[in-house]
Parts: C-alpha cells; sequence; structure tokens
C-alpha cells in the first residue's frame, strides 16, 4: 500500500503573529489574511515488510533508517517526520518519504503544511482519520513540541482549506472566512522572492511572544497596528482594490518592524529598497519577517522592472499559483514518481 498526501504552503499578506495564543486575546478583531499558493508539502508512506522503518526527508537529504518503534532516535534534521511516527505508532513497518516545494526556512508556512500531510496520511496508514477540527490541534502541539516555542495556527488553516482566507480568533478557537478573490487579479499584481538566508522565526517570534504577554506598551501598540492593517488588507482584497491592498501591506510592514529587532534581518531590506525603488507599492516578509521570502506588490506595467531589480540585488523569484484546494490524499497503485 501507498499513501500520498499533499498539502499547499501560504503566503500570508497581513496578520502573522496574531494567530500564536494568547496575543489574539490582547488586541480588539485579530484578523490574518493568507493565501494557499502551489509550492506543496508532499507526504508518502510506503508499506514495508516486518518492523522496520525508514524515513527520508528529501529536501534535506537527510535518512534513518530504524529496527522498530522503540529504536526511534532524534536525528537532526528528521525531528518533525519522527516525532509523528512516535504519535501515530502504527504497527507494521514502512518507508515515509516526505519533500517540500518551499525553500527551508522560508516563511511559507512549510513545516506546518508538512505537519498538515504527515497527519493525513499517518491517519489513513493507522485506519485513525482526522477531520479539520482534531487535525489542526494535533499538528500545532506536535510541531511546538519539536521546535520549542509556541505556535500558531494560520499555516495550519491554509495547508487545511487551500484559497484565500480570513481567519478570526475570538475566544474558544479560530474559524475561516474564505474569501471570494479573482484568481489573476490580485495574483497578477504580486511577486515572490527568495532572500536566499532562512529567517530567523524562533528568535521573533519568541521576542515577540514575550514582549507583549509581559505587556510592553511599545510592542502591544505595534501588535494592535498590525491587527487593524489586516483588517484593511482584508477589506481592500474584498473590494478588489489593489492600491488600498499595498497601503495594508505597508501599514502592516511598519507596525511589524517595531515587534522586535530581528524583524527584517539579512537581505529583507535590501531587497525592499530595491523594489521600491524600481516601482513596487509594497512589499514585506513571509512569515515572523526574520528573513526568507519577500512578498512584493505592483502594477502589473512594472512588473518587469521590479522582478529584474531585486534580481540583481540577489534576490530569487519564486513563480506561484493560488491552491483552490487544501491538502489531498490519495493511494497510489504501481511504482510511483519520484517525490523530487
Amino acid at each position: 500500500m501507498i499513501i500520498e498526501a499533499r498539502a499547499p504552503t501560504r503566503i500570508d499578506l497581513a496578520g502573522g503573529t496574531l494567530d500564536i495564543w494568547p496575543l489574539n486575546l490582547l488586541v480588539p478583531d485579530p484578523v490574518t489574511v493568507n493565501v494557499a499558493i502551489d509550492l506543496y508539502a508532499v507526504c508518502r508512506l510506503t508499506t514495508g515488510p516486518g518492523s522496520r522503518i525508514r524515513v527520508t526527508s528529501h529536501d534535506r537529504q537527510i535518512s534513518g533508517s530504524y529496527s522498530s518503534l522503540r529504536r526511534l532516535d532524534t536525528r537532526k534534521g528528521l525531528e518533525l517526520l519522527l516525532e509523528f511516527t512516535r504519535h501515530f505508532s502504527p504497527r507494521s513497518g514502512f518507508t515515509l518519504e516526505t519533500a517540500c516545494a518551499a525553500p527551508a526556512g522560508s516563511g511559507l508556512g512549510g513545516s506546518s503544511a508538512l505537519a498538515v500531510a504527515l497527519a493525513k496520511a499517518f491517519g489513513r496508514f493507522c485506519r485513525k482519520p482526522l477531520d479539520r477540527h482534531r487535525l489542526l490541534p494535533l499538528c500545532r502541539d506536535l510541531e511546538a513540541g519539536v521546535i520549542r516555542i509556541p505556535t500558531g495556527s494560520q499555516d495550519y488553516l491554509a495547508a487545511l482549506h487551500g484559497g484565500w482566507n480570513a481567519i478570526h480568533y475570538p475566544p474558544g478557537g479560530p474559524w475561516v472566512e474564505r474569501l471570494q478573490i479573482n484568481p489573476r487579479a490580485l495574483v497578477d499584481r504580486l511577486i515572490l522572492c527568495y532572500t536566499g538566508r532562512s529567517r530567523a522565526s524562533a528568535r521573533s517570534n519568541w521576542d515577540i511572544f514575550r514582549n507583549c504577554v509581559d505587556g510592553d506598551t511599545g510592542s502591544l501598540n505595534a501588535l494592535r497596528g498590525i491587527a487593524a492593517a489586516a483588517s484593511e488588507m482584508r477589506q481592500a482584497l474584498i473590494a478588489g482594490n489593489w492600491k488600498a491592498t499595498a497601503a495594508a501591506m505597508e501599514r502592516e510592514w511598519g507596525c511589524r518592524r517595531r515587534l522586535s529587532p530581528t524583524v527584517g534581518m539579512g537581505r529583507v531590506e535590501p531587497l525592499l529598497r530595491a523594489a521600491r525603488r524600481a516601482g513596487a507599492a509594497a512589499g514585506k516578509p513571509c512569515g515572523a519577517g526574520g528573513g526568507g521570502c519577500v512578498l512584493l506588490i505592483c502594477d502589473p506595467a512594472r512588473r518587469k522592472r521590479v522582478v529584474e531589480a531585486v534580481s540583481r540585488a540577489g534576490g530569487r523569484i519564486i513563480d506561484f499559483r493560488v491552491a483552490g484546494r487544501g491538502v489531498r490524499i490519495n493511494s497510489l497503485d504501481g511504482t510511483p514518481p519520484p517525490l523530487v
């Protein structure tokens, strides 16, 4: 038996960090706006004889082989895969292979999308299927146990639902508002650029979390500004107003820079400056803001010039399309194609 699950990663347009509990309880009307994209995290489980377990992360080029569940270790680079293996504890041997099209540390939620794919694949393999409501807290908690910092929910929800989303965070848990956006109207104006350097998400998120929970006035004011900008982003997208969308993104980035000294590190600021000089209307780093990918908004007529400018500045353009559907799972027959 071969089981394959693939989950989309995401671009966060505004309101990231608000998805981390209890930060969502510290600001009025918290919302995160994101869009799922076709840079997929893929998990493939193949039944094997006996109790031997083989695990391979193709994009990280790391493998491990274990005689049984009791022999699993904590090999660096395989921690998330092994944590899900321990949790589901299959009764038979298997081969687990994973890959993600999003660069590691890109700020596109690759590890969380992979967690969703792992949960879906293991759920079917172990005959313990999970619905969306049970899958979200499981993936969040298992990943938090691996990375040792608080995790949010927006990445998992984008992987589960696909499409354009406004994620709201009232007391009691998040809910997803599916936004009806013309698939080309804004994507023609969006440019995704990889800085070539992994983001420092752990440090950025922990600085932000600690400062806000400790009641730091500057951090809380910045968080409120992010919430207001995300609400403006949602309204602008619904109205199809790209100028207001760009303004909301600029406001969000201005507030985010005040949250932690690690935000905007690496090549983020040089790429943003190059893009703006070439005509970009707005830009921000994806994810926590410590590096990884940068998202830009520009008029379609200026797109070529902006792309050339950020490429000269050392950025790598990443092509993408909106992933209209969330995680998908299939049982495969015969010899499947390579994951990468």
